[in-house]
């Protein structure tokens, strides 16, 4: 490995300097909104319950000397946070580095960062604004892959579409209404004004590094 040499890190500085914006703005986003950031523990006493995930394990050597025991790297925050939502913390958010065994490719890594947050008692339209506020932060012009049509994603009561629907279905393709032909209609004028007027002044276009 020679990613650290200089004349190669230069060339992903950029990417490196955009993450630190990104994280530092969607910590004051997240602040202002009254939510409090929290750091769960890695380790757990079993892997997630998700059959299609395959976790990560490490074996524990206790100071006494007894047995080890088998401890499961995270493959997500939830199971934790959501402890803390039931004991009383109404808003929480967590940058939480996550393994996930038997994942490698350009868009699945092994491990990874994770944004997750909670809401106590609130509805799916406030965290579809809370999606469309964060995308906002990015400063991403706008959505492009092989996705679902934004028609198919439409919750039967919303308007706009939800933005966080529209991440699911980036990373997961799943297939709606007995329909497996993906859409390429992420580029329509109406998505781009939907987000920007969820996100309101946050969503406004600046250059990608």
């Amino acid at each position: 490995m020679t990613d650290w040499r200089p004349d190669k890190l230069a060339r992903r500085m950029p990417f490196l300097q955009a993450r630190a914006r990104i994280q530092a703005a969607l910590r004051q986003w997240f602040a202002a909104e009254g939510f409090v950031e929290v750091e769960t523990p890695i380790l757990q006493v079993a892997p997630g319950a998700e059959v299609h995930l395959q976790g990560f394990a490490t074996d524990w050597e206790t100071p006494d000397g007894e047995e080890e025991q088998v401890r499961w790297l995270h493959s997500s925050p939830e199971f934790a946070m959501k402890k803390l939502l039931a004991g009383g913390v109404p808003k929480l958010f967590q940058f939480a580095r996550v393994f996930r065994n038997g994942e490698g490719s350009a868009l699945h890594h092994p491990e990874f960062t994770m944004l997750e947050w909670y809401r106590a008692g609130a509805g799916y339209e406030t965290i579809m604004g809370d999606c469309a506020a964060l995308l906002g932060l990015t400063g991403a012009r706008e959505l492009s892959c092989h996705c679902r049509s934004p028609s198919t994603l439409r919750h039967p009561r919303s308007s706009p579409p939800s933005s966080k629907a529209a991440i699911i279905a980036c990373r997961r393709r799943p297939r709606l209404h007995g329909s497996s032909r993906p859409s390429r209609n992420w580029r329509q004028p109406q998505w781009r004004a939907a987000l920007r007027d969820r996100s309101g002044s946050a969503a406004s276009p600046r250059a990608r590094p």
